[in-house]
């Protein structure tokens, strides 16, 4: 009985992260969705649109040691309950924006929530013993199902003309409301809790060949997605 219920919470916070994998790329698909509505709204042209975007990424650099001192201090579990309702939350005010100023500044903080997620979520997967591979496989930031589900609901609302601020609000209900029923089964405790919790650590060899690598992926997906 034991180990029947220790696969069935290991199964339920297996599920519980990957909802908040799925929460992070619907998000955000969402919003890529409806980046010409927005650019016609504030009258941008490709080269404001460009230097605009700029934004998200660097809230997501300045989100890194930031997030990883908050994981190891208080916990995957938390941070990325906070996260995910930051990152929902974000979502509906960058439907409101009418001046460019307040698009930069929401993209920022959009980036940097999504960062927090992002650090926090991995922590869990990493937690449950599951392939990291599973994750952004099935349930992954940008791509697969999370984003295709974003990009057809984005495509449906500019269909029957749903203003983004209403689009925005009915993803952040939805993400809330998955999360609701989600939180309960994450990991109260991650498999490396206890340690120093350093705001930056310096990386071995290894994990700087491998940030080269991703570095690489990344300008290439982010310049198409942008």
């Amino acid at each position: 009985l034991s180990f029947v219920a220790k696969s069935s919470a290991a199964r339920a916070a297996r599920m519980a992260t990957s909802i908040l994998f799925f929460c992070a790329g619907f998000c955000f698909a969402s919003w890529a969705s409806r980046i010409p509505q927005v650019q016609v709204k504030l009258g941008l042209n490709e080269a404001a649109l460009g230097g605009v975007l700029l934004a998200l990424p660097v809230g997501l650099i300045v989100g890194l040691p930031v997030s990883g001192f908050l994981v190891a201090k208080y916990g995957s579990r938390k941070i990325a309950i906070a996260a995910v309702l930051l990152y929902a939350a974000t979502l509906p005010l960058l439907g409101l924006t009418v001046s460019l100023w307040q698009l930069v500044a929401l993209l920022f903080l959009f980036g940097f929530g999504g960062n927090l997620l992002n650090i926090s979520m991995n922590t869990q997967g990493a937690g449950v013993g599951t392939s990291i591979i599973f994750y952004h496989g099935i349930f992954p930031w940008r791509m697969g199902l999370a984003g295709f589900t974003g990009a057809a609901t984005g495509t449906l609302m500019v269909r029957y003309v749903i203003p983004p601020f209403l689009h925005f609000c009915i993803i952040a209900g939805i993400i809330y409301l998955l999360v609701w029923g989600a939180y309960k089964f994450l990991l109260e405790k991650d498999i490396h809790a206890g340690g120093e919790a350093p705001v930056f650590a310096k990386p071995d060899s290894y994990l700087l060949k491998l940030g080269l690598i991703a570095f690489c992926c990344m300008v290439c997906e982010g310049t198409m997605y942008d």
